[in-house]
C-alpha cells in the first residue's frame, strides 16, 4: 500500500459516519477492493456499488479530490 493510498483509506474511515447511505455503499465497495479500483471506470464502480455515477463524483469530492480520475491516482 502506498502512502497516498493509506491517506485516502484513512480519510474514508474518518469520514464514513458523515457519508450519506449511498456514499457509504461506495466506501464499502472501494475499501476491500483497494488498488484494483484504478481498473474500474466510473460506470463500473457505480454499478458495483449500486449507486449512480453522480454519487461517485460526490464521494471523490468529499475526499478532497476534484473528480474520479484524481481519486484513482493515489491508488496507482
Amino acid at each position: 500500500m502506498t502512502g497516498s493510498n493509506h491517506i485516502i483509506k484513512n480519510k474514508i474511515h474518518i469520514l464514513y459516519p458523515s457519508f450519506t447511505n449511498s456514499e457509504q455503499k461506495v466506501a464499502q465497495t472501494v475499501l476491500p477492493t483497494g488498488a484494483d479500483v484504478i481498473y474500474f471506470s466510473i460506470t463500473e464502480l457505480a454499478s458495483t456499488a449500486a449507486v449512480v455515477e453522480a454519487t461517485i463524483l460526490r464521494f471523490c469530492r468529499r475526499l478532497a479530490c476534484t473528480g474520479y480520475q484524481e481519486y484513482q491516482l493515489p491508488n496507482t
